[in-house]
This record gives structure tokens, C-alpha cells and sequence, in this order.
């Protein structure tokens, strides 16, 4: 009687993996975004007789945002990441500047009390270091609107405003970059997962390994 039993439990599993490899499926096997060469987020219909899983959500359709980027016209790269705590000229952060769609005056103009900075512009900073000008004041000691130094008696301050000599770790100068808004693709937690196992880190073994023949 078990090994009837057991019989009848292996028949009904094959019978629920049973049809043509790759069949059925469709678009929800697709790795979100049309991403690439295999792998990705396939499960149903994928090569290779893979069982389709029964209510696997429809991957979202992908969803993009106006974004402010920092980019080298030389190198034609995204040197530097534009993020919400990015500072501004004006001395405050992206995230006090007016997103795109939101109510209460022109995207990217400052939010806070007071200041008058009419669009976000992008200050090269990390800790307490700060980019300076050439008049050798800080990014946040000029005005937002002239982009002038607001120094007294400073006149070695460009008649443009603000411009620093600063060298990029993409070995081109401050001058030859520039903020542009685009519209990003905002990634789904799968991709980032896999953006992040395809890291290098992660696909070197050696790297991994690292310490255990030491001594």
C-alpha cells in the first residue's frame, strides 16, 4: 500500500512539471526590464524544463524619474553621484530643493526660508572638505543667484562666478563637467540584488577566499 501511495504522489508531481520545455511562460519569465543574457528573474517558461511557479506576479512595468546628474563631457560618464544629501551652492542639501511635480514654485529652486537660490548646483564636497573657487573662497560663500563671491573686497572672484581649478579623479578639469536632469530608471529590489552579485567583489573567487592560505 505505501509503495502504491508513494507511486501515485510521483505520478501527480511529474504530471505537474509534464509539457514542452520552455512552453507557456511567456513575458512573466522575463528578467524585469528586458535585462540581458539569461539568468536574470526567469522562472516560468524558462529553457531547460524549469517548473512554472503558479501565481508569480507580473513583473512592474519600469518607472523612471527626472534626476539631477554630475557628468565629464570628456569622459561622457557620471563621475560623481547626484544624491539627496548632495549640497548646493546656496549651502543646502537636494533634498531642500523642489522635485519636479511638487506644489509651490519651479522644480529644483530651494525650499528653505529665505533663500533665494532659483536651481540646485551641484557643490563637489565630501565631509568637511568643500570645493573653492578661484578666488579661493568655499562654493557656499557665494551668491546663488550671481554665483558671485559674497566676500567683502574679494576681487579675484571670476566675472562669471563661481569656477574652481579643481581636477576630477577622471584627471579632467571642474570646467569641463556638467549638471544635466535626466530621466532615470528607478531599479526594482531584484535588480539591485543582481547588479550586486554581478559586482566584482563577488564574481572573484580569489577575492573570497582571501586570508585562508595565509601563513
Amino acid at each position: 500500500m505505501a509503495g502504491g501511495a508513494l507511486g501515485g504522489a510521483l505520478g501527480k508531481l511529474k504530471a505537474r512539471r509534464g509539457g514542452a520545455p520552455g512552453g507557456g511562460g511567456g513575458p512573466v519569465g522575463e528578467p524585469c526590464g528586458g535585462g540581458g543574457g539569461g539568468g536574470g528573474g526567469g522562472v516560468a517558461g524558462a529553457a531547460g524544463g524549469v517548473e512554472e511557479v503558479a501565481g508569480l506576479p507580473e513583473p512592474a512595468p519600469p518607472r523612471f524619474v527626472e534626476a539631477i546628474v554630475w557628468r565629464c563631457r570628456n569622459c561622457e560618464k557620471e563621475c560623481i553621484p547626484v544624491r539627496d544629501e548632495s549640497r548646493c551652492l546656496c549651502g543646502h542639501r537636494l533634498k531642500h530643493h523642489r522635485k519636479p511635480g511638487e506644489a509651490g514654485g519651479r522644480a529644483w529652486a530651494c525650499k528653505q526660508p529665505g533663500c533665494k537660490c532659483p536651481c540646485f548646483f551641484f557643490l563637489v564636497a565630501e565631509g568637511s572638505w568643500m570645493l573653492r573657487c578661484r578666488c579661493k573662497h568655499k562654493g557656499v560663500e557665494h551668491d546663488p543667484v550671481t554665483r558671485r563671491c559674497k566676500k567683502p573686497n574679494c576681487k579675484a572672484c571670476p566675472e562669471g562666478g563661481f569656477d574652481s581649478p579643481w581636477v576630477c579623479n577622471c584627471d579632467c578639469p571642474w570646467s569641463e563637467h556638467e549638471q544635466l536632469v535626466v530621466q532615470k530608471r528607478v531599479l526594482s529590489v531584484q535588480e539591485m540584488l543582481q547588479k550586486e552579485a554581478q559586482a566584482p567583489e563577488y564574481q572573484n573567487w580569489a577575492h573570497i577566499q582571501r586570508g585562508r592560505d595565509a601563513g
